[in-house]
């Protein structure tokens, strides 16, 4: 998939989507994480993406987190992480690897879910719920790429302002973005060291050309969000959230039936 752009076009198209994709998370609190996982896999191997949507977006949501860290509720945070934690030592162990087609495929179906009214509505406010989040939202998170919209259904029945939302959705993601990074950037050096390619290993990191501008993009995004976010009413934060989703979940769809038609 990464043939669609190339790679000398990689700097071109990610700067300016880090600032697209930061904004847009920073106001509707998801959907920015999934435009820029799709984003991603049309220039880089899922391996290097899933990588580099880690990294850019923990910059992305620990900043945003920052910008909004008193309305942070810890004791719940804590729940989460240690779920978290979990799921990254299992898939670690079971040696997983994303792929192309299946990720477009469950971008799709997760964009989707805040489309539906009848899922359970549980309370990421009390510790086991928390919990139960860390060990779901990011198994979604690994496997799928993102997490989004799993998330918010913990946030449904919390009776939380957006701005609660917004924070503990940002800290919980910054925890495992950050857990994806050490998983990840651990396929990435295997992968190096035993292909004993010098190209490929000097590709694992963003060159520094590319990974600061895609920062201060990122920056610049999630300040800018803070603006729009207090400009929103709470009934237009959820329409636009909704549509969004919606019209990405039918790309990504068609973006996945293009990898596996071809092959059939």
């Amino acid at each position: 998939m990464n043939d669609i752009i190339g790679m000398e076009h990689a700097e071109i198209i990610l700067i300016p989507l880090c600032f697209l994709t930061a904004t847009i998370s920073g106001v509707l609190g998801m959907a920015g994480g999934i435009i820029f996982m799709g984003g991603l896999l049309m220039i880089y191997p899922p391996v290097e993406a899933f990588f580099i949507h880690s990294l850019i977006q923990f910059v992305s949501n620990f900043q945003r987190f920052l910008q909004l860290r008193n309305y942070a509720l810890f004791r719940p945070m804590f729940a989460y992480s240690l779920g978290a934690l979990l799921v990254t030592l299992l898939l670690q162990k079971l040696h997983f690897r994303p792929q192309a087609h299946f990720t477009y495929f469950a971008l799709s179906v997760i964009a989707l879910i805040p489309s539906y009214k009848n899922f359970p509505k549980p309370n990421f406010v009390k510790f086991f719920t928390a919990f139960q989040s860390g060990l779901l939202v990011h198994g979604t998170q690994i496997l799928c790429g993102v997490a989004g919209p799993v998330l918010d259904l913990f946030f449904r029945n919390a009776t939380l302002s957006r701005f609660h939302v917004i924070a503990n959705k940002a800290l919980s993601q910054s925890v495992s973005h950050g857990l994806r990074i050490i998983l990840f950037g651990g396929l990435l050096s295997t992968s190096a060291k035993s292909q004993l390619n010098e190209d490929f290993f000097e590709k694992l990191p963003l060159p520094m050309s590319v990974l600061v501008p895609a920062i201060l993009a990122t920056f610049a995004g999630t300040f800018f969000s803070r603006k729009l976010l207090e400009k929103l009413s709470e009934k237009s934060f959820y329409k636009i959230t909704l549509h969004t989703l919606q019209v990405l979940a039918v790309f990504y769809l068609w973006q996945g039936l293009n990898l596996v038609l071809p092959a059939l």
